[in-house]
C-alpha cells in the first residue's frame, strides 16, 4: 500500500508538472497611435493588440480638404484612407496627413484646371517633380521601363499611371497635350511672381486666371539650376515619334511652348484637370 501511495503521488507530480509547461505564456502586446494634420480627424480598430494581427485605421477630411496619405517616421506608407496592416513587434505611430484642396477654375475652356500643383497646397508652391506614369511620384531612377515600361500606352490621361488621379482622386487627371495647347493659345500669358515665387500667369477671356510657378525640372536626383526661370508640366500623352519621349508643356519669361518633348524619367511638375 505505501507503495502504491508513492507511485500515485509520483504520477500526480509528473501530471502537474506537464500540465504546466504546455500552459501558453502571454504575447506582450504593442500600440498604435494616430494622429491628424489640420484638415481632417483619424481613428482606429485597435490602440492596443499582439505581434501578427491586423489593425485598420481611417481618415476623414474635413471640407475644403484632401487626404494627403499615413506616415509613419515622416515615410509615407498608404495613400489610401483606409489602410489596413499587420502589427509588427514593436510600437506604431501613423499621421494622416490633410491638404486644401484645389480649385477647379474655369477658364471657359474645354476642361477645368486646377489652381495648384501636385504636391502643393498654394498655387505658388512647386509642389513635387513627377517622372511620366509614376502615380507613386516616388521614382527617381533614368530607367524608362520605370515610366511605365518599355512600351508605354499612347494616352495615361485618368488611367492607373497617372499621378493627378492617383493622388487627388475625385475626377482630376493630366492634362492630353491639345489641352495644354488649348490653355497656351486661349489664355493672356504674364510672367510674373506670387509671394517671391516667380512664374507665370494665364488669363482666360473670362477673368479667371492661374499662376504656374517655374520649378524647372528633375534629371534623377539632381535639380535644375533653371528653378524660377522655366516651368515644365508633364501632359499625359505619349510623343508620337518616338516612344522613350513624351509631349510636356514648357515655359518661360517671354514664351510658352506646349508641345515640347522629352525623356519619359525627367521629374516635371504636374497641373491637374478635370471635365
Amino acid at each position: 500500500m505505501k507503495s502504491l501511495a508513492i507511485a500515485l503521488f509520483v504520477g500526480f507530480v509528473l501530471s502537474c508538472s506537464e500540465s504546466g509547461g504546455n500552459a501558453t505564456e502571454p504575447q506582450p502586446t504593442y500600440t498604435v497611435t494616430v494622429s491628424a494634420t489640420e484638415g481632417g480627424t483619424v481613428s482606429a480598430d485597435k490602440t492596443a493588440c499582439p505581434a501578427g494581427e491586423e489593425v485598420s485605421v481611417a481618415a476623414t477630411a474635413d471640407e475644403g480638404y484632401r487626404f494627403a496619405g499615413w506616415y509613419e517616421n515622416e515615410t509615407a506608407v498608404a495613400t489610401e484612407a483606409v489602410y489596413s496592416f499587420v502589427m509588427p513587434a514593436r510600437n506604431v505611430v501613423l499621421q494622416a496627413r490633410f491638404e486644401h484642396e484645389a480649385e477647379a477654375v474655369d477658364l471657359r475652356l474645354s476642361v477645368k484646371w486646377a489652381s495648384w500643383n501636385v504636391g502643393a497646397s498654394a498655387p505658388e508652391e512647386f509642389g513635387g517633380r513627377y517622372g511620366w506614369a509614376d502615380p507613386t511620384g516616388e521614382k527617381q531612377t533614368t530607367e524608362l521601363d520605370d515610366y511605365p515600361s518599355a512600351t508605354p500606352p499612347d494616352d495615361i490621361c485618368g488611367t492607373e499611371y497617372d499621378i493627378a488621379r492617383a493622388q487627388w482622386g475625385d475626377g482630376w487627371r493630366l492634362p492630353s497635350q491639345t489641352e495644354c495647347q488649348e490653355l497656351a493659345d486661349n489664355c493672356t500669358w504674364e510672367w510674373t511672381e506670387v509671394n517671391g515665387v516667380a512664374g507665370c500667369r494665364a488669363t482666360a477671356a473670362n477673368g479667371n486666371a492661374i499662376f504656374f510657378p517655374a520649378a524647372a525640372s528633375r534629371d534623377g536626383a539632381t535639380v535644375s539650376n533653371q528653378v524660377g526661370q522655366r516651368g515644365c508640366y508633364w501632359s499625359g500623352t505619349l510623343y508620337g515619334g518616338n516612344d522613350r519621349y513624351a509631349y510636356y508643356f514648357y515655359f518661360y519669361d517671354s514664351n510658352q511652348q506646349p508641345a515640347r518633348n522629352n525623356r519619359r524619367y525627367m521629374g516635371y511638375s504636374v497641373r491637374p484637370v478635370k471635365e
